[in-house]
């Protein structure tokens, strides 16, 4: 059987954030202010920006990714004035609640594409692999997963802020294969993003099917597929594709 190897939005979620909303850091000043971490809205958005590019830093990867609950505990502990706390609250609890707060407020759109669910519970009636490699950050990811209804889908999830490396870097792709002891003749990546999805299944030398959900033009699908080995990557339209076509197959 084959092991569908997924990304997840822009492939499976279609999803839209704006971080540099006025509104969202001011309403996130006011939310840390209730837990005793006293910012201007402006200054809570650079000390954001700053402690991003510092955790970044102290990964020597060429890939790297930071976790965000890092990001949003720092904020907490060195905020540069304090006040009489409205709420008691344990470090966990801290970061989870701050990334959910954060994650709503800059949260422009979030759906399931249509079929996506349908075509997962199909591939696994019919004893095939489900499993999610996606450039994320856990604190949002987990409860947007549970959210759409895809979470328990899954047979297995790898998300990029507990490896602490991203797509395109092999390594991260290579960790899920060795964890769930996938063999790399039965795996297929599906994805949105020639860089990072087609780029780690091809460094890897897994085949791979590129989701269209960008509706690229037919020349510009060529361009990209002359980058590759005849019959390494497939490209598709939609996802219901993959139970649509019985042809998909790993050879190409």
């Amino acid at each position: 059987m084959t092991q569908y190897i997924f990304d997840l939005y822009a492939t499976l979620i279609d999803i839209h954030t704006d971080e540099t909303q006025k509104h969202l850091w001011k309403r996130m000043a006011s939310w840390y202010a209730c837990f005793g971490a006293v910012y201007a809205p402006e200054q809570l958005h650079q000390s954001y920006l700053r402690m991003v590019q510092e955790e970044t830093e102290r990964i020597h990867e060429p890939w790297p990714e930071i976790d965000l609950r890092k990001v949003f505990l720092r904020l907490w502990k060195e905020a540069p004035a304090s006040c009489t706390p409205a709420y008691a609250c344990t470090d966990d609890a801290f970061v989870n609640a701050a990334g959910s707060m954060f994650r709503i407020l800059s949260r422009k759109k979030m759906h399931v594409y249509p079929g996506t669910i349908e075509t997962l519970q199909k591939l696994k009636a019919a004893g095939h692999g489900i499993w999610l490699l996606s450039n994320a950050q856990s604190v949002f990811t987990v409860p947007e997963l549970v959210q759409t209804g895809l979470y328990d889908l899954f047979d297995g999830i790898s998300i990029s802020s507990d490896a602490g490396i991203r797509k395109p870097q092999k390594e991260f792709l290579g960790e899920l294969l060795q964890k769930y002891a996938l063999r790399k003749e039965e795996c297929i990546m599906v994805g949105n993003d020639w860089t990072t999805d087609i780029a780690i299944a091809q460094s890897c030398n897994i085949p791979s099917i590129y989701l269209n959900t960008a509706k690229e033009s037919s020349k510009a699908l060529k361009e990209h597929l002359k980058q590759y080995p005849k019959g390494t990557v497939r490209v598709i339209d939609s996802i219901t594709q993959l139970t649509e076509k019985e042809g998909i197959c790993r050879n190409g």
